[in-house]
């Protein structure tokens, strides 16, 4: 499975927590996110399973996730750091990304 994104954050993150405010930061950013960013979220999700964990856990129940009627909610706290890292740089250009295409909308 390949997505370039994943191997861009990848090596772009170390292996650290968030710190606490980033965490917030993660939070409130993660509800503006639209479903094409909810879809490639949880292909990063699941490719860094898929690389680091070799089938040793069932992915249902990785990261403290549970199953939503349309959607699954995973823990942040349960992210290996890395994982957060990924995540958080994600979510920010995605987000940027969103707002840029509602300017060119508007115009």
């Amino acid at each position: 499975m390949s997505l370039p994104i994943y191997d861009i954050l990848y090596n772009d993150t170390e292996d650290v927590d968030l710190q606490q405010k980033e965490k917030d930061e993660f939070m409130q950013l993660v509800k503006k996110i639209d479903t094409e960013g909810s879809e490639i979220i949880y292909a990063i999700i699941k490719i860094y399973y898929l690389q680091n964990f070799n089938g040793e856990q069932n992915i249902n129940y990785l990261y403290g996730a549970k199953f939503l009627k349309c959607s699954i909610k995973f823990d942040i706290d349960e992210f290996p750091h890395r994982l957060k890292h990924m995540l958080f740089k994600f979510i920010k250009k995605h987000i940027k990304k969103m707002e840029e295409d509602n300017q060119r909308r508007s115009l």
